[in-house]
């Protein structure tokens, strides 16, 4: 029961000084602008449905449309998506180019053309699937004029009306206040592809993704840690609504469950000591609150200082999720919170053991 007890406690502080270290984060509001080129690199797979919406968001960009490019890569879609963009390209007054892989495969090698192809200082990631704000690029060079950083994460958001979709936005809003509060904290944790920027120079000089092109994902969380550990201090989150970029949520549970064992499948892989002990803790931390209700049900400690432990772990991650939402603006927070923290440690102890055992696809594309 101490044992239970501590880790129960732990788990709140946790929460406490994350939603802290959060609700502490300046919001940036942008001033001069600068001159800075900047690429806006977006690496693509079958995604006719969605890649007209983004570059329409792209085109309208409140920024000097000489200080921007957009640079589409192709990773050997099997639909209209290049023949979508080829259209656009000829219709907009943007510029935009689109280039396609040859015979390397995957987002990273994408990602990397992209950055070779581009002429800008400054590489603005995000995916196909995504919508970016007006001010997005703006922003993003007012921040780098401003704060010279060499890499910087933004945040990301689902949107959606269903039970299934909240659940699924308050699970991403977590990580992504996670990612921004480490970070603040002089700690490379996570972050979003759909939602980053970096110097070209930074990423020459950590060499991109040398050393885990095999890995399948982790194209933003590498990356980070690469760059964060040849630039302490360096790497920043820009908490800004401004650049706030939405994407939607799986539709499926099966989709769901493919997305969250490819993002699970790299945690063993980093080089970062205090991750995978994050990690670990984070796994038996799920397992103690079965132990926890199972305690209480075999009758084997009193169960009013358990149902209270329960109730502290809840409160604290409602205050976390709230705090995320509010500036996410996920509007049924209040009302589904309960439900993800009751259904969270459940899908995070499955979905642990097959990110270690199973496999998982995507874009048509199947991994071990």
């Amino acid at each position: 029961m101490i044992v239970i007890a501590g880790i129960a406690v732990v788990h709140v502080i946790v929460f406490v000084l994350l939603t802290s270290v959060w609700n502490r984060i300046h919001v940036f509001r942008p001033s001069s602008l600068g001159d800075l080129k900047i690429s806006v690199v977006v690496p693509v797979r079958n995604e006719a449905q969605n890649i007209l919406a983004l570059l329409d968001d792209l085109a309208h960009q409140d920024h000097q449309t000489e200080l921007f490019e957009v640079i589409v890569v192709d990773d050997h879609s099997e639909d209209q998506t290049i023949s979508l963009v080829k259209e656009f390209a000829r219709v907009t007054t943007i510029n935009l180019r689109y280039v396609s892989l040859g015979n390397a495969y995957g987002k990273k090698a994408a990602a990397s053309l992209g950055v070779e192809s581009a002429t800008g200082e400054v590489i603005l990631c995000t995916d196909g699937d995504c919508r970016v704000p007006s001010s997005w690029v703006r922003t993003y060079a007012a921040y780098f004029h401003k704060h010279e950083p060499k890499m910087v994460s933004g945040p990301v958001r689902m949107v959606g009306d269903r039970l299934f979709d909240v659940y699924q936005a308050l699970d991403f809003s977590s990580l992504i206040v996670f990612g921004a509060a480490t970070l603040q904290k002089g700690y490379a944790s996570t972050c979003n592809g759909a939602n980053m920027a970096y110097s070209k120079r930074a990423f020459l000089a950590v060499n991109g993704y040398t050393g885990n092109e095999s890995v399948p994902s982790g194209d933003d969380e590498f990356l980070l840690q690469k760059i964060h550990d040849q630039y302490p201090g360096e790497v920043h989150f820009m908490k800004s609504k401004d650049v706030l970029v939405s994407t939607s949520p799986k539709v499926t549970v099966g989709g769901f469950i493919q997305q969250r064992l490819r993002w699970l499948s790299k945690w063993r892989l980093h080089s970062s000591l205090w991750l995978k002990v994050a990690s670990v803790y984070a796994f038996i931390d799920f397992i103690s609150i079965f132990f926890m209700v199972y305690g209480i049900v075999a009758g084997w400690w009193p169960w009013l200082p358990v149902v209270l432990l329960i109730a502290l772990r809840w409160l604290a991650e409602g205050r976390y999720l709230l705090a995320a939402s509010h500036f996410l603006e996920i509007s049924q927070c209040k009302r589904y919170w309960p439900v993800v923290s009751f259904v969270y440690p459940f899908y995070v102890l499955l979905l642990g053991f097959g990110s270690i055992f199973g496999r998982y696809s995507w874009k048509g594309r199947s991994y071990s």
